[in-house]
């Protein structure tokens, strides 16, 4: 049997108990006859508290989730590497015994989204980045460079496709003073069935 240092008991009951494991090695907190366990600071104040099923409370009693952390300001949380030479900073997701992907700042302060199943990095966002430089707003559109996108994708700044743009509706407006083609060839006005090249008007 576990070996008990000290006996917690309440009216005569135990309650739980403090101690080490058979072989010694291990210290244990045996609190099998209570339901939760509570931490309490500045005489009444409840800091946190673990419930039979594992679930972990900070700032709440009834925690729904493995830890759940509640504040009447800001619920933040850190994550801190002391050695500022190396070592990154990262929270690990896995579905199942595979690790599947990680978040967090990388050996150059730029955050990430980790495919560590594929070993690549599909998104990065670089320390320095501008504020809103990225913005989804209510509406599902996407500003790049706007706090306030007019359409499902507005970029406010200099654009670089590197491969083929295709657009697809009845109109496309260009407003520009100075439209500078580099191909060629041009074709107008252009569907299956019509070989026309000029344009109309």
């Amino acid at each position: 049997d576990d070996g008990q240092l000290l006996l917690l008991q309440k009216a005569g009951t135990a309650v739980g108990s403090i101690g080490s494991n058979t072989s010694g090695g291990s210290a244990l907190l045996d609190l099998t006859a209570s339901a939760l366990m509570r931490m309490i600071v500045g005489g009444s104040t409840e800091a946190m508290r673990l419930l039979a099923n594992g679930n972990v409370g900070i700032g709440t009693t009834s925690p729904g989730f493995k830890l759940q952390i509640n504040g009447t300001d800001s619920a933040l949380m850190q994550l801190k590497n002391t050695n500022g030479s190396s070592g990154q900073v990262r929270l690990q997701f896995n579905r199942d015994s595979a690790t599947r992907w990680n978040i967090g700042a990388n050996l150059t302060n730029d955050f990430t989204f980790y495919d560590q199943q594929n070993t690549t990095t599909p998104f990065k966002i670089e320390q320095g980045a501008s504020d809103n430089t990225l913005v989804v707003d209510s509406n599902s559109r996407v500003g790049i460079g706007t706090t306030s996108p007019s359409s499902l994708l507005h970029v406010a700044g200099d654009a670089t496709i590197g491969g083929n743009l295709t657009v697809s509706g009845t109109t496309t407006t260009i407003n520009t003073a100075t439209l500078d083609v580099e191909d060629k060839n041009i074709t107008v006005n252009y569907s299956t069935g019509d070989s026309s090249s000029t344009a109309d008007g």
